[in-house]
């Protein structure tokens, strides 16, 4: 990002078609099952990424709650929480949330100007 400052502008203008190849081979499901065994992977035995409690909910498939305990989703930090901002979309672990809030692109903060109006983060001109 340092030698170009456009980086972040050709990331989010490619997300669209990339979201469209990758939904032509792989579905939702897909998807997510093979990210939480990248993380799991990359995180072995630290458990920065992911729940070390294997019936943990937020451990197993999104849609799969087998053998977990509610009580253990609930007070996981790694249960998935969607972004509050609207229009942003992404679901995020609660451990990992208040970050993502404070870059977050989508999040209405107030105009520098002083006028009083709320304006999206990616939408402030500097």
């Amino acid at each position: 990002h340092l030698l170009n400052p456009d980086v972040d502008q050709n990331i989010q203008a490619i997300q669209p078609l990339r979201r469209k190849v990758i939904a032509r081979y792989f579905t939702e499901e897909e998807r997510v099952s093979l990210a939480r065994l990248l993380i799991k992977d990359i995180d072995r035995n630290a458990y920065q990424l992911h729940c070390e409690n294997e019936t943990c909910a937020s451990a197993l498939n999104a849609s799969s709650t087998h053998g977990s305990n509610d009580e253990d989703l609930i007070s996981c930090q790694f249960q998935f929480v969607p972004c509050p901002n609207n229009k942003c979309g992404v679901q995020i672990s609660k451990k990992y949330a208040k970050e993502h809030d404070e870059e977050c692109g989508y999040k209405v903060i107030p105009c520098p100007s002083g006028c009083e109006m709320g304006v999206a983060r990616h939408d402030m001109h500097e």
